[in-house]
């Protein structure tokens, strides 16, 4: 019967972790999503900055 229990816990805990895992996934995945558009912004802006700066130095 101990066994049992042991198997029992075991289970319990890694569903728990589990769930965690995805709830964290969940709740984070905005933010990393919002970072990346925002890098890919500031990338965009900074080669725009480059490409005007260089533009007006040859006129």
């Amino acid at each position: 019967m101990s066994k049992f229990f042991i198997i029992f816990i075991k289970g319990i805990v890694g569903l728990i972790w589990f769930v965690a895992t995805v709830v964290t996934a969940i709740l984070l995945s905005p933010f990393v999503l919002a970072s990346w558009i925002s890098g890919m912004l500031d990338k965009k802006q900074n080669s725009d900055k480059e490409k005007s700066s260089s533009g007006d130095s040859e006129k």
